[in-house]
């Protein structure tokens, strides 16, 4: 009998497992695929912390909750936006660091924050803070079990029944406690209704169907985010996103003939309804070079001679260049995709759901966002409420 078992090993699983680390060592973690697969590890945006003077964890507080078209729960947000400070002292002192010039942190802005606030890493920020939890959990000597999927879930007087297989191998594992931080449905709500996504397709949520059967609580279960701006060319760049911070810097998104659509002032949510009116209506390129009908992004207005948008965002840059497209000169063809599951498992600020030890964080919850995300509180949250549900899991073990 196993005291937990963490399902997913992106930034909410890791950081989970760290915290629950202190008190037990009776527990692991699962993922459906390796460790560099979770949607953290694609994260190449920012994530949002206060660190000017003129920003504040309130000024936080009230862009989350209106750009959340104002149905996030205000405690969810209010413990997120609060202790992202404390998020970063704590990243910090597992080697992760971020963007600077002179030792000052370079900040961004993005459609739907007041100030500045986006911190990055190179343009690969997920992926470095995956390799920072995973330096940690290794030390500590945290097992997980890769390429695991959770198949089902069921209750038995004290204890949890998880289904779980391994290639061809299928097991039961008792635990007392469950901690799920296996990500949200994105790509499964996409392929269902015709859609491209940005997130992974590894994941099986048929055992979402037992987490519905043992009356388990969800809240806007049905609300999912599409990014305005994913690459649409066929091949490895498909699904890619484009950073709000590069696009909102004075970029324009062009019809297949050449006239722009309005961008400006519009949330995610919005600027995603207003393309995806224009591909009805018919304003949309098709070429059998596009995995779906795409607008083209022209990022020369926003780039101009800047060349510190080589360094920022180097990674997507590169990855551009090898794909033929040098953003400098090229237009790049982009959709909305489906991004973030906005809704999901309801839990409370110590990350208990509706069901006693059952713990639930980051993209497989919901309530924080309401139905809109701003650009890099997803990080922000998976990783402020692993901890937490690490925590609250961890201190009912004897």
């Amino acid at each position: 009998m196993f005291d937990a078992i963490i399902v997913g090993a992106g930034g909410a699983g890791l950081s989970s497992a760290i915290s629950l680390s202190k008190h037990t060592n009776n527990f692991f973690v699962i993922t459906a695929g390796g460790i560099f697969h979770s949607n953290t590890a694609k994260a190449h945006g920012g994530i949002q912390i206060s660190v000017l003077p003129e920003d504040s964890p309130e000024l936080h507080f009230e862009d989350t909750y209106i750009g959340g078209n104002y149905k996030g729960k205000k405690e969810l947000i209010r413990i997120m936006t609060d202790n992202s400070t404390n998020l970063l002292y704590w990243l910090n002192t597992l080697g992760m660091d971020f963007d600077k010039f002179d030792d000052t942190y370079i900040v961004k802005k993005c459609e739907g924050i007041s100030v500045p606030r986006i911190l990055s890493k190179k343009g690969h920020i997920g992926i470095s803070i995956i390799r920072a939890l995973y330096s940690e959990v290794k030390k500590i000597g945290i097992k997980i079990m890769n390429w695991t999927v959770l198949k089902e879930i069921h209750k038995a007087n004290d204890f949890f029944i998880l289904v779980i297989s391994h290639g061809k191998r299928v097991q039961r594992l008792k635990t007392r406690n469950v901690i799920l931080c296996c990500g949200g449905r994105s790509k499964q709500y996409a392929e269902l209704n015709g859609y491209g996504s940005t997130n992974q397709a590894i994941t099986d949520f048929q055992f979402y169907e037992s987490l519905r059967k043992l009356g388990l609580k969800m809240v806007d279960d049905d609300s999912f985010q599409f990014h305005p701006a994913c690459i649409s060319l066929k091949g490895k760049l498909n699904g890619t996103p484009i950073p709000e911070t590069l696009r909102s810097s004075g970029s324009k998104i062009l019809d297949v003939n050449g006239k722009p659509i309005k961008t400006d002032g519009l949330k995610r949510d919005e600027l995603s309804k207003e393309l995806i009116k224009a591909i009805k209506q018919g304003r949309a390129a098709k070429t059998n070079k596009f995995e779906y009908d795409s607008f083209y992004l022209d990022l020369k207005p926003a780039l101009g001679e800047n060349k510190n948008f080589l360094d920022t965002f180097k990674f997507l840059f590169t990855r551009l260049k090898h794909n033929g497209i040098d953003p400098y000169k090229d237009l790049i063809p982009v959709t909305p995709m489906v991004h973030y599951q906005n809704g999901g498992i309801e839990i409370n600020t110590f990350c208990e759901t509706s069901i006693d030890r059952i713990y639930a964080a980051g993209e497989i919850t919901g309530g924080i966002h309401g139905t809109n995300r701003l650009m890099g509180n997803s990080l922000l949250d998976i990783l402020t409420y692993g901890k937490i549900a690490g925590e609250s899991c961890g201190r009912t073990i004897k």
